[in-house]
């Protein structure tokens, strides 16, 4: 688990959606191995979100600060679980590249 941690550790700071879910995942995966059998749900619930706070992770580090924005907004604020859809002009930015292409 260090080097997930570590990884994780490199964006703490670039988003408060972000950092809080690290932190709210961090302890969660604590309590998880340290219970004497820990429940597959919980190890799958655990594993689900260090995988959101990985994928955001990389976001705010790697991608267009519109993508990890909407990233963030939508998949680790609050209780949000897997995301929704973020008002159109949001998505006019995250599309805007995209448009660039053509």
């Amino acid at each position: 688990m260090t080097a997930f941690d570590i990884e994780l550790s490199r964006a703490v700071g670039a988003d408060a959606q972000l950092d809080a879910w690290i932190e709210h995942t961090r302890g969660l995966a604590r309590e998880v191995a340290s219970a004497p059998v820990p429940d597959a749900s919980a190890r799958r619930l655990v594993t689900t979100l260090l995988a959101l706070a990985l994928q955001g992770s990389l976001l705010v580090r790697h991608a267009p600060h519109a993508v990890a924005d909407a990233c963030c907004g939508t998949r680790l604020s609050g209780d949000a679980f897997g995301g929704a859809l973020v008002r159109a002009p949001a998505l006019t930015a995250l599309a805007a590249p995209a448009r660039s292409v053509r």
